[in-house]
This record gives structure tokens, sequence and C-alpha cells, in this order.
């Protein structure tokens, strides 16, 4: 797997596995990543804050610490820290645990159901599939962040028609959804536009797509606000509609 600036290695240690039964994974598919690729332990357990660093960095180049990760390890009873992970007397997190609902794990995802419609925690491929056919027509073979508003629109409209007596989708919501967006369009996109055959492998497969190559330019606070800023330009003027 070839990158700009830093090789990733292509040994046997990092080759693509797809989890096991008994492996713990989030519904986060860049974090899963990680782990089919052992950048992280294969069966997403016993997970430190630094480790998930290191991880995110040397794959994604990614400072994560500004985001989820600054706020996942405290107590999940702390109420000053609403998004902690951690059950009492452990330092460490499974990726499932990040699958608690009201934490980082949130609905109107791009790729996966609402927790109370269906398992959150996995992909769905009509759902993927769904996601490569919101793609522009004079854009056909990448989707743009306009694309990628679209079907978050479509998927916020699913929410509210079949999931309204549970669903949670305040301001904290949205904003962690444009950050995520940001994140995908950044990380795998040049030019403010993603291969369509990067779609299944990072959202349904979940591996490092073939022929990516990571930035050399570090994706981190600074990079992701005027992102995320544009993307609720964009979802304001799409729910007009």
């Amino acid at each position: 797997m070839a990158v700009d600036g830093t090789a990733i290695s292509a040994d046997s240690s990092h080759a693509y596995v797809p989890p096991q039964a008994t492996d713990s994974r989030s519904p986060c598919p860049a974090l899963n990543i990680l782990a089919n690729h052992g950048y992280l332990p294969r069966d997403g357990r016993a997970l430190t804050k630094d480790m998930l660093y290191q991880a995110v960095k040397q794959v994604f180049n990614v400072d994560a610490r500004p985001f989820s990760l600054n706020k996942i390890f405290y107590a999940r009873d702390d109420p000053a820290h609403p998004e902690g992970l951690l059950l009492p007397g452990k330092d460490t997190i499974d990726l499932e645990d990040l699958n608690l609902p009201n934490k980082v794990e949130h609905e109107v995802s791009l790729t996966r159901h609402d927790r109370h419609l269906a398992d959150s925690n996995k992909p769905d491929p009509a759902l993927v599939a769904a996601l490569k056919a919101a793609t522009s027509s004079s854009t056909t073979t990448h989707l743009t962040a306009t694309d990628i508003t679209r079907h978050r629109v479509t998927r916020y409209a699913h929410s509210k028609q079949h999931n309204a007596q549970n669903m949670v989708y305040t301001t904290k919501e949205l904003v962690l959804s444009l950050g995520q967006d940001a994140f995908i369009l950044y990380v795998f996109g040049r030019d403010g536009m993603i291969p369509l055959e990067y779609i299944d492998d990072f959202f349904l497969l979940e591996r490092i797509p073939n022929g990516w190559t990571k930035r050399e330019q570090e994706f981190n606070f600074n990079s992701m606000v005027p992102l995320v800023a544009s993307g609720l330009a964009r979802f304001k003027w799409a729910t007009l509609w």
C-alpha cells in the first residue's frame, strides 16, 4: 500500500483480514479498518488512548485528539464527560463500546441504520449502494461534498419518518456527522471528490482502498472547521427543499 511521505507496511502483519465472530468492532469504519489491517489489535479489544491515537495518525495522518478521542476516555457515568466509555476500574475500551447510545454513536448514519430500526453497528449494503447512487450526473465516477450531504439529508428524512419517537439528532449529532463527512472527504478525497471505488472498501468491507495514498498534510481541528462550516451551510440549504 503506497502513501505520500510515509510508507504503510504491506507485509503480512498488516494484510487485510476480515473480523472473526468474536472480534469487537464499532460503528466507525475507520477504526474497524485499523483493526482489520492489524494497526490496532485485530480482536478490537483492550485499546488504550495512545494506541488509538498512534494508529489513526500512522495510517490516516489524522490527529484524533481534538475530536472524540479526547472525550471517550472517561467513566461512562461521569456527568462532566457525557461521551465517556470507560467501565469502573478500566483504562481501555473495546471497539464495540463506541456503539453505546448517546455517546459518540448517533442516528442518521450514512451507511448504518438507527439502533431502533436495525443493527447500528454493522453497515447495510443497501445504504452503501444508496450513498454511491447519490453521485451527481456530472461526476458519476466520484462523490462530492454535496453528494454526501444529499445522502445525509435523505437519511435524516428516513429517520424522521420511521424513527421519530426514538430519534436523537440535535446540533451535537449534526456537527459530529459533518465532522465525519469532513474526515472522509479530506482523507480519501482529492479536490473535493472521492472515487466511487473507495466507497465499498471503506464503508462495506472496511479495508484500506486499493490505490489510496495518505495525505502529507495532517487532518486536524483547524482543517476540519471550514469543512464542517460548509457542511452546515449545505445541510440548511438542503433541508429547505
